[in-house]
């Protein structure tokens, strides 16, 4: 019995280093998709500032996990969905949820400054 619930305890610290692995693999693929985002964003619609908020700045980004930016000074209207699904295209592994500034909720900027990791720009909107 003992044999058993080792071989079983083996393979299930094996598939947690395996998943552990993974995340961390797609972590550092959404990191390095993260320079064009940022460059779209600021050269094509003209954002200020860009942060990196939720699960990929916080280091809990997982199989279901999006990437969360929010921007300040992009236009507003069809140029901002055009601006998100320009976005997607350029990392079509992952959801990019795309927030202007201007339009978040306190929760939101309060979660970005406290907890995000500037892109670009600075300092407080």
């Amino acid at each position: 019995m003992t044999d058993d619930f080792e071989t079983y305890l083996e393979g299930w610290r094996r598939r947690m280093r395996e998943a552990e692995s993974a995340r961390t693999e797609r972590a550092r693929r959404a990191r390095g998709v993260l320079p064009v985002l940022v460059e779209c964003l600021v050269r094509r619609y003209g954002a200020r500032r860009v942060i990196l908020w939720g699960s990929l700045a916080s280091g809990g980004f997982g199989d279901g996990s999006d990437i969360d930016l929010v921007a300040e000074g992009l236009p507003p209207g069809r140029e901002l969905f055009r601006a998100l699904a320009e976005l997607q295209a350029m990392a079509p592994e992952f959801r990019v949820d795309l927030v202007p500034w201007e339009d978040a909720t306190p929760e939101v900027r309060e979660a970005a400054e406290r907890d995000g990791e500037v892109l670009h720009g600075g300092g407080v909107a």
